[in-house]
């Protein structure tokens, strides 16, 4: 009897558990946008990508990055590499779903450039992930940018 529900109970674990699949990913920025040159520190896009990956409900999250504004005022494009996990729950064969504001914040430079052009990069890899709403045009580097998105587990 014992067996019996210790096996029942197993089973009903793994009929809900998530898969993961284990992704790296890259992106280069040089800061040339239109008309206009933005250099980024290598911790300011370490960070931004980090909270974009957590929001878009990654886990297991590695993020490193070469280049940017350096000591001694050297400026160089911002190189990111990010190892992390997405869920493989879509919007059919998922067990819960949350609403989510991936956004600027409402005063100071918002880095719309480097924020849209790196989510617009990541999105497409998540599959998890459904995108509602978006307002990506960024007319200079202070522009408000927001993506509204339901993320499935």
């Amino acid at each position: 009897m014992r067996f019996i529900a210790v096996a029942a109970l197993l089973l009903a674990f793994n009929a809900f558990a998530v898969e993961f699949t284990t992704t790296t990913f890259r992106h280069t920025d040089t800061g040339i946008d239109g008309f206009s040159r933005n250099y980024y520190s290598c911790d300011f896009a370490e960070s931004a990508l980090e909270s974009h990956l957590e929001k878009l409900g990654a886990s297991n999250i590695s993020v490193n990055c070469s280049g940017g504004i350096e000591q001694g005022w050297g400026m160089w494009p911002v190189n990111l590499t990010a190892r992390f996990d997405i869920p493989s729950a879509t919007a059919e064969s998922h067990t819960r779903s949350e609403n989510t504001r991936v956004s600027s914040r409402s005063f100071g430079n918002s880095s719309c450039n480097f924020h849209t052009k790196l989510l617009n990069k990541l999105l497409p890899m998540f599959s998890n992930v459904k995108v509602n709403a978006k307002r990506a045009t960024c007319m200079d580097n202070d522009s408000r940018w927001s993506y509204d998105v339901t993320v499935f587990q």
